[in-house]
């Protein structure tokens, strides 16, 4: 599962959640994407899975940019440029 939230500054953030073994985990912040977009508001407009361990996210932020982020092996990282 992917989303966005508001942080303490009103800023939107980014944050993924897994399921394991049928329980959900706590959800993680997708970081560094303040790299790409100073002022935030990210938001996804994608999700595909090949496999429960491995999707691709993407989406857009603020000055008009896209990123991607990447689940493999169960791990998410984010990239600029989608």
């Amino acid at each position: 599962m992917v989303g966005t939230y508001l942080d303490a500054n009103v800023t939107f953030q980014l944050y993924t959640e897994s399921e394991v073994d049928g329980v959900w985990q706590v959800a993680t912040q997708l970081a560094h994407l303040q790299k790409f977009d100073p002022r935030g508001d990210p938001s996804f407009s994608t999700i595909k899975c090949s496999t429960i361990s491995d999707c691709t996210a993407t989406g857009s932020y603020s000055n008009s940019g896209t990123f991607a982020a990447v689940m493999s092996d169960g791990i998410w990282a984010i990239t600029e440029g989608a």
